[in-house]
């Protein structure tokens, strides 16, 4: 293979790793966000880490958890500091609602029913001041079970907690 083909083809598959990179990364402060990964050794402490890219780092905490059964009247779950309040008509019927915050560096809600739908959005507070936010205007994101970040929510924030509007459970942590 001659070094131009090489040099091109190291250009091009650099540029198609840049492409695939999330742009509200880049502008986060260094020292309290985990760095995405840069390569597949998935199995290592550092590139566990890496796939939390942009959740805000925390002190580690007790798990805690919450379970209440909320129906059509609605209701509110506390979870340590965190709070979930669903409004009156979101749910038709009484769901068993599981909620834990599980002790992590990363300040995570995973909610059960997974899934479980909204008729009306339920709004969620989550209390980062046990974390190291240097953002103005840290948020909520959706998050999956390996904590990579499916979906940042419009998010409001006041004193050390942020809230957003949820329409369906699954897990969700604090993020840039």
């Amino acid at each position: 293979m001659s070094i131009r083909r090489s040099m091109l083809m190291l250009c091009a598959g650099t540029l198609v790793v840049l492409s695939c990179a999330d742009p509200s990364s880049a502008m986060a402060p260094q020292a309290s966000v985990v760095r995405p990964s840069a390569g597949p050794a998935a199995d290592t402490h550092a590139s566990k880490q890496s796939r939390h890219a942009s959740l805000v780092r925390c002190e580690a905490r007790p798990t805690e958890s919450a379970v209440a059964t909320i129906g059509a009247s609605g209701g509110k779950i506390k979870v340590g500091r965190h709070v979930l309040d669903i409004p009156r008509g979101a749910l038709r019927d009484p769901v068993t609602i599981t909620a834990v915050a599980p002790s992590d560096t990363i300040d995570l809600l995973q909610f059960q029913p997974e899934g479980l739908v909204f008729r009306k959005a339920a709004a969620l507070t989550m209390d980062y001041s046990s974390c190291r936010v240097h953002a103005h205007h840290p948020r909520i994101a959706h998050v999956d079970d390996a904590l990579s970040v499916i979906e940042y929510l419009l998010s409001t924030s006041q004193g050390a907690k942020v809230t957003a509007l949820l329409e369906h459970f699954s897990n969700y942590a604090v993020a840039w």
